[in-house]
């Protein structure tokens, strides 16, 4: 996400609060994440339930402000997945997720603020409006005047999509000259009539007379003017601080700060709290006394207000989520930030990303800063195992400094995440503790996403004790629908997959995921008797429309449906998939029907297709050995055996030639499997389909080789 980092800052920067989209931190496309406890490398994709160096930094920031005892939310639901997350399961989360649970905004995004000082225009029209209605001294004619009046200042701003198609001209676009009041009845009405004009300066970018105009308000008969102009003033600084400091492209330049400005930016803020201590816009003057310290460059200034904002807002709300996403993209990611950051929240998100960029000495960088620590020892305790488990890889150390925790009560994220470390270092030493451990766990992991995480370890150590179908019996803990589609999809043998296809005690898509990688590899094998027994599973009702390369672990399940309604020819005469493997049980070499199978696994898009086989990676969910046996036959070798066989029949050799070649159409690569066949094989295939079968619509269709 670092590519994101100047274009949201420069966006950020412009607008009346901070931008609200993430700069650093994590990526925000689709992706799947390594099933894994705990992935090699940098972030992947998505971020676990407990304080770890591979989350998202914000995922960490938001755990802890947590940390010092609160509990996660208990009392939730899991937002709907969408295609950006339908391979998460309910192991792994986004940031958009987590804080859709924790703040209960069902709508939360991390999109990007466009950032205009214009932003604030649509609501200052509905306070200007209650203003003025509360004003009793204005007459009717004030206020319909006043109110006309208002809407000049629209021109200064027009739509946002407007202004792209006219080349981003922006608010300093050249506006008609606006009409404005020349009667009104006393001095409270002229003020109102004072503050839009002062108003109309800054929209139009006018920083001296608005200035002028907001500062002769600040003692405004009316209330609501006078400490609107008060605030506006801040305001003003600010955009006059950075005028300057944009390029022709949207480039920022902080040389080109106005530091004048800046320090009449803290003047202001300074007045207006000490006059409206409690004012309207008292929290907004305060957010924005942050963005003056980073006009400023006073990034230890910034650091400290950070530090205290995340003991002042309440963990897990809005306004929390809110500040975190600022810390991200102003202050996390500086190359100095761990030289500026002085308080125990934001060292320790720092140390965990320097853990997972395994960047400074961590360990001697926390031997020093005990005492920053001092009233959060737990955290400090917790940062000491995670550089030993990450970085140091002492597992042992860590069992020390990480006791085992009681397994009854609640427990705070930090605790969750002590015991979440401690059970990732019994798996790393194969200790025969580990099973107990996660069960344990599962007993206190109430939080959002907590479960998911420790049915993942306990479904790892099975899988790496050779017993996956420990993780289908009729006592097992784990119910997380993804774990069980990776296992099933991936390293289970024919017997486990065939129990749970039949088992009606199991959710439908599971038993579709493993109904679909029994047929499937069943096929892949030349067990062809076995197939024709379990295609029968197939429910009659069975989708047919579900795309091959789109379902996902999370979603409704596998396409079943392509093994009874699939396509089976398109050319060359073949009967429906199950009839073809009933001639293949009965002999497997014989020449059409293996053209026959060939051609249900080109129709069907299951070229390149590797969902089911398993990973590389022996600590990922769904790597290492796989359980179900037999050497995969792919689709070139089915041609193979039959143009080198002598019996195979004149059509079905001339099928096998013309398939073999455009195997390797249009890329030159092969997409049927299997080794690649020299270019001069090639041409000798193309050469003898030509001179042998010229006849055959085959050698007819095919003008060239790859």
């Amino acid at each position: 996400m670092k590519m994101k980092r100047i274009a949201a800052v420069a966006a950020s920067i412009i607008a009346l609060g901070w931008a609200n989209g993430p700069v650093s931190a994590s990526g925000d496309y689709s992706c799947s994440p390594s099933w894994a406890l705990s992935p090699t490398g940098d972030w992947d994709c998505a971020n676990r339930a407990s304080l770890a160096a591979n989350n998202d930094t914000r995922v960490n920031m938001l755990f802890l402000q947590a940390a010092g005892g609160t509990q996660a939310p208990r009392n939730f639901a899991y937002p709907k997945a969408d295609w950006e997350d339908y391979n998460y399961g309910r192991s792994f989360f986004s940031w958009d997720r987590i804080v859709q649970i924790y703040t209960g905004d069902a709508g939360y995004s991390d999109g990007y603020n466009y950032g205009s000082r214009c932003d604030s225009l649509a609501s200052g029209t509905e306070a200007f409006a209650a203003a003025i209605a509360a004003n009793r001294r204005l007459s009717g004619a004030d206020r319909e005047a006043l109110t006309t009046a208002r809407a000049n200042l629209s021109g200064r701003c027009p739509d946002r999509d407007r202004r792209w198609q006219d080349g981003n001209a922006g608010a300093n676009a050249v506006q008609p000259a606006a009409v404005w009041p020349q009667r009104l009845s006393n001095a409270s009405a002229q003020a109102f009539l004072g503050y839009l004009l002062a108003s109309d300066a800054f929209y139009a970018g006018s920083w001296d007379s608005a200035r002028e105009g907001f500062a002769a308000l600040q003692k405004a008969p009316d209330e609501w003017v006078a400490e609107t102009a008060s605030y506006m003033l801040i305001r003003v600084g600010l955009n006059a601080a950075q005028d300057y400091a944009f390029g022709e492209y949207g480039d920022f330049d902080m040389d080109d700060i106005n530091q004048i400005a800046v320090n009449q930016v803290h003047a202001a803020i300074g007045a207006y709290l000490k006059t409206y201590p409690k004012g309207r816009y008292a929290a907004s003057a305060t957010g924005l006394k942050r963005r003056a310290l980073w006009l400023a460059g006073d990034k230890v200034g910034l650091a400290r207000e950070y530090e205290r904002m995340l003991t002042v807002l309440r963990p897990g709300s809005a306004e929390a989520a809110a500040l975190i996403q600022e810390i991200d993209n102003k202050l996390l990611f500086e190359q100095d930030a761990g030289e500026v950051i002085q308080g125990p929240q934001l060292l320790a998100a720092f140390h965990l990303l320097q853990i997972r960029e395994d960047k400074g000495n961590v360990a001697q960088s926390l031997a020093a800063q005990k005492n920053v620590f001092a009233k959060t020892p737990a955290l400090y305790a917790y940062l000491i195992a995670a550089q030993a488990f990450y970085q140091a890889k002492d597992y042992r150390r860590v069992l020390q400094l990480v006791p085992a925790a009681p397994q009854s009560g609640g427990t705070s994220q930090l605790a969750f995440s002590q015991q979440m470390l401690r059970g990732m270092a019994l798996a790393e030493l194969h200790d025969p503790q580990e099973e107990k451990h996660w069960r344990d766990l599962l007993k206190v992991a109430t939080g959002p996403y907590q479960q998911g995480l420790v049915e993942l370890g306990l479904a790892l150590m099975w899988q790496n004790a050779a017993n996956v179908p420990a993780v289908f019996a009729p006592a097992s803990p784990i119910q997380d629908t993804a774990i069980r589609s990776i296992l099933l999809s991936r390293v289970a043998g024919p017997d486990l997959l065939r129990q749970v296809a039949g088992d009606r005690n199991v959710g439908r898509s599971v038993r579709d995921v493993a109904l679909f990688a029994l047929l499937q590899k069943s096929l892949q094998t030349g067990r062809y008797a076995d197939f024709g027994r379990d295609v029968k599973m197939v429910p009659a009702d069975a989708q047919d429309n579900k795309p091959l390369w789109g379902w996902s672990i999370g979603g409704e399940g596998a396409p079943v449906a392509v093994f009874t309604k699939g396509k089976w020819a398109d050319g060359f005469a073949c009967p429906a998939l199950p009839q073809t493997a009933a001639t293949l049980a009965q002999n497997p070499r014989d020449a059409k029907a293996r053209l026959c199978l060939g051609d249900f696994w080109r129709l069907n898009g299951f070229d390149n297709f590797s969902a089911l086989d398993p990973l590389e990676e022996a600590k990922e969910l769904g790597g290492g050995k796989d359980y179900f046996p037999g050497r995969r036959i792919p689709r070139a070798a089915l041609y193979d055996g039959l143009i080198a066989d002598p019996h195979t029949p004149a059509d079905a050799k001339a099928y096998a030639l013309y398939r073999a070649i455009r195997c390797y159409a249009p890329s030159g690569m092969s997409d049927c499997g299997g080794e690649e066949a020299p270019v001069a094989q090639r041409k000798a295939w193309f050469q003898q389909l030509k001179r042998d079968y010229g006849a055959t619509r085959w050698a007819k269709d095919l003008p060239y080789y790859w």
